[in-house]
């Protein structure tokens, strides 16, 4: 799996994607979503996870708040990203990525799309 970090390129741009991804890492995803919506973890470093690249040096870590702020670059660590939303957030996410599990169910999903930074889950990197 990869995700990278595009500034520029598109109107949908700044953005996150994350593409090319094997149904065991998408797994891995949906469950660090699933342990940040139940409680079980505070942060996850997306990046981290199994057969993950970050693309460029991008990292992206995961965290659980009360409140939702989106998606925010932490600004003493260069490509490095904070996506902060709540446990129900979390938790509909796990739903939003079940459909890629299947081949051919679905081609991208827009993860987030209310802040300056969006975050993209894509079959191929295409939307």
């Amino acid at each position: 799996m990869k995700i990278e970090y595009l500034p520029d390129g598109s109107p949908d741009c700044p953005l996150i994607r994350i593409y090319d991804f094997r149904t065991a890492e998408l797994s891995a995803l949906q469950q660090a979503f699933a342990a940040l919506a139940s409680g079980m973890l505070t942060r996850a470093d997306l990046t981290a996870l199994p057969g993950t690249d970050g693309v460029r040096g991008c990292r992206l870590v995961a965290v659980a708040a009360r409140a939702g702020r989106g998606v925010i670059a932490v600004n003493d660590k260069p490509g490095t990203f904070e996506w902060i939303g709540t446990p129900p957030y979390w938790d509909d996410l796990v739903a939003w990525v079940e459909p890629f599990l299947a081949p051919g169910q679905r081609d991208y999903q827009w993860l987030y799309e209310a802040g300056p930074i969006q975050v993209l889950l894509s079959r191929t990197g295409e939307w």
